[in-house]
């Protein structure tokens, strides 16, 4: 397996250094699209064909010798079924050529080489939502601290001056952190009280 790599790296090689010997052939247009030529380009309509020659490939265009029309690429998407299958077996013929290899042998290696591709993209896709659901988890409980700093700071500031309007706003938080914040708002009001009633005996001793 950890020669996978290296096989894809040949068989994209083989496909574009020896691919060019391809017979013209007609080419279909799965869906609307458009060939460029260095010159400028060409639109087709869905069902469109293309008369041409077999280039190469790189990446995610195929290029061709459109007859009376010069070299020219276009997206490999937008070609049909059976031009999909073509270039696939031209990879094969191609890669077997190249590594000297029979197209049997070289079929399992693509083969191989591409479920790792598959591999490796579901893996790096699922490290990718795992990382997000961990970000999302760790917003959600710095909101949930914020939202508590806050309701203690309204009770601080007397904002909140009794139980109904604590309970109102604490829906949200475990049973442990409602105690609290009561403790809290129980202290304040306690405080609060005592103050009164400092303030009145002072009040009264100067009367």
């Amino acid at each position: 397996m950890p020669m996978i790599p290296k096989i894809k790296l040949c068989l994209s090689f083989a496909l574009i250094a020896l691919g060019a010997n391809a017979e013209p052939r007609t080419w279909t247009l799965a869906e609307a699209g458009r060939i460029k030529f260095q010159s400028g380009g060409m639109s087709f309509v869905k069902g469109g064909k293309i008369d041409a020659e077999f280039l190469r490939v790189e990446t995610t265009n195929v290029f061709l010798r459109v007859k009376d029309g010069g070299d020219g690429c276009l997206p490999i998407a937008s070609l049909s079924k059976a031009d999909h299958a073509y270039l696939e077996k031209i990879k094969v013929m191609d890669t077997a050529r190249f590594l000297g290899v029979s197209a049997v042998e070289a079929a399992r290696l693509d083969k191989e080489a591409q479920e790792q591709e598959t591999k490796n993209r579901i893996q790096a896709e699922a490290a990718a939502k795992g990382l997000a659901k961990k970000e999302a988890q760790d917003s959600e409980v710095n909101r949930h601290y914020n939202d508590l700093v806050k309701i203690k700071e309204q009770i601080r500031d007397g904002t909140i001056r009794s139980e109904p309007a604590l309970m109102r706003v604490s829906g949200r938080f475990t049973e442990e952190e409602r105690r609290a914040l009561k403790h809290d708002l129980s202290e304040k009001l306690k405080s609060d009280r005592g103050q009164r009633q400092r303030l009145e005996i002072i009040q009264s001793g100067k009367q």
